[in-house]
């Protein structure tokens, strides 16, 4: 997983909610979102995102009788409720903790909790509104460089990426070395730098 989405606080400051028409209204908003992120985000980076809704209380007990899955993908993308939560900012804390790579992982949420729980593992944790309007621009806020090598059909289509500016995470190479099959140590041996050129190269000229 490499973003991880408060799901309400992506679709509250955009359009409120309408008196008595609540729950149909959020379940139109999240299909709207869940398919905006897919078509801006892209196949590969749709895989590696996850979005939390809140569902605690009356709110699970409609989810189930209507027969959804707490946890589900659509569009590539992980969806999950917090049914086993007080609130998805709970289950989004949790889900940065087990994170094997958190230096690695982009967190939108406006949430000062969730974002003091990334910023505490090494997260990058970005304020929902900021990360959606880069993300209507064209452009996606994350804590890696993205797309991976070898990858660059992929930019193409999913338009410029920002990342967090600094010198190379050592994780990064190390997980993007292995990723494409590399052996950690790929420097040159001293010998070859010696003579850069074929041997016997410029005897004749002497």
């Amino acid at each position: 997983m490499l973003i991880l989405i408060d799901g309400y606080n992506m679709i509250a400051p955009v359009a409120p909610p309408r008196r008595g028409a609540a729950s149909d209204w959020l379940r139109v908003e999240r299909q709207r979102l869940i398919h905006s992120l897919a078509s801006q985000l892209g196949e590969p980076l749709s895989r590696q995102t996850t979005v939390v809704f809140d569902a605690a209380g009356a709110q699970a007990k409609e989810l189930a009788r209507l027969g959804f899955e707490s946890k589900y993908v659509e569009q590539g993308i992980q969806i999950e409720f917090s049914v086993d939560h007080d609130q998805a900012d709970d289950r989004i804390a949790e889900l940065i903790g087990l994170h094997s790579s958190p230096k690695r992982l982009t967190v939108v949420s406006s949430d000062h909790r969730v974002q003091i729980s990334a910023q505490r593992r090494g997260a990058t944790a970005i304020d929902s509104e900021v990360w959606w309007d880069a993300l209507a621009d064209g452009r996606i806020m994350l804590a890696i460089p993205w797309p991976p090598p070898k990858s660059s059909a992929y930019s193409a289509s999913a338009g410029a990426v920002e990342t967090k500016k600094g010198p190379v995470d050592p994780e990064d190479v190390e997980h993007w070395l292995k990723e494409f099959g590399f052996s950690e140590d790929i420097s040159p041996s001293p010998n070859e730098w010696e003579n850069p050129f074929p041997k016997g190269y410029g005897e004749d000229l002497l």
